[in-house]
């Protein structure tokens, strides 16, 4: 296993904004539309299940712990992120209004490009 690449504090800010903001955006998304008495349960409930999947399935060394609960490859780790990110893109979308979905994908392809190294770590993992 090759070392991870370091990052610097903006690139690591901007990572950790868009993964709260994801999370954030799942659980709007719920309140929106899911109808009746599921609602509440679903913005809270989808959120907390997003942001469990996304700590428990870790690639081993690429966390700052260096631990992980179930130890996924890297490419199954590259594809959750980019099903977990990707998806905080359509469901602003899904809202209604285009200019979140533009710009947080817009955030999302841009810490993809500062990241290539550790895309490609993960590749290798």
């Amino acid at each position: 296993m090759s070392n991870l690449p370091t990052f610097t504090r903006p690139t690591l800010a901007l990572a950790f904004g868009l993964e709260v903001a994801a999370v954030v955006t799942y659980g709007v998304w719920a309140w929106h539309t899911v109808p009746g008495p599921l609602r509440g349960p679903a913005a809270i409930g989808l959120p907390l299940a997003v942001a469990a999947v996304w700590g428990v399935f870790a690639t081993a060394g690429a966390q700052v712990t260096g631990t992980t609960v179930v130890a996924t490859p890297g490419p199954v780790r590259l594809v959750l992120e980019l099903v977990v990110l990707g998806g905080a893109v359509a469901a602003l979308a899904d809202l209604g209004d285009r200019t979140p979905a533009t710009w947080f994908g817009a955030l999302l392809v841009l810490q993809l490009f500062l990241t290539r190294g550790r895309l490609r770590w993960l590749l290798a993992n």
